[in-house]
């Protein structure tokens, strides 16, 4: 019995089409500081009668927040501290794609060893995901751990040679960027 409708808000938010009974609300930045809004609905009269209005109340939920901190580089030798952080949720679930464990998969900052699968693979996908607390969406949110392979140097056997003689060296080294001679003597190398 209506001759028009017209919603209103009690706060800074907006409407897509106010005079629509089935408008949708944007709600604005003191809404969702504050945490909940009054809207009013408004049916104007079309006769003699006095217009009705009736209000609601929305709770505004602060949405699920997470981050699995940035990607990280180890040596296949180490274990890393993880620096996740979330906000707004109930618990925390740390997973790999890889093979390795958690010191405590359900807490923002576990210790992770990598497994043998990573060590091959020589990278993992860690996902942190935060579920909520509230009518919001769980969150997830993923890093990198990439694991370099630990080099090793191999100088060779022992060798012996006459004072008035050279040495001719014949290293051998792996996954390793730069090599480096060093003496405990006082000699020197044509090619260190």
């Amino acid at each position: 019995n209506a001759a028009s409708t017209q919603w209103t808000t009690g706060g800074d938010g907006s409407f897509d089409d106010a005079p629509s009974l089935a408008a949708i609300y944007f709600p604005g930045i003191d809404d969702i500081s504050t945490g909940s809004v009054n809207l009013c609905l408004t049916a104007n009269a079309s006769g003699a009668c006095t217009n009705s209005e009736d209000c609601l109340t929305v709770t505004i939920q602060q949405a699920t927040e997470v981050s699995a901190g940035a990607d990280q580089t180890i040596c296949e030798s180490e274990t890393t501290l993880l620096d996740g952080e979330a906000g707004n949720y109930a618990n925390l679930l740390w997973e790999t794609s890889g093979d390795g464990e958690f010191s405590d998969a359900t807490t923002l900052n576990p210790t992770y060893t990598p497994g043998a699968n990573d060590l091959l693979q020589g990278s993992a996908v860690l996902t942190l995901s935060a579920f909520s607390s509230n009518a919001c969406d769980d969150a997830t949110s993923q890093m990198l751990l990439t694991i370099d392979t630990e080099p090793t140097a191999n100088a060779g056997t022992d060798l012996s040679v006459c004072e008035t003689a050279s040495v001719d060296l014949n290293g051998n080294a792996q996954n390793a960027a730069s090599t480096q001679w060093t003496t405990g003597g006082d000699g020197s190398f044509d090619d260190a």
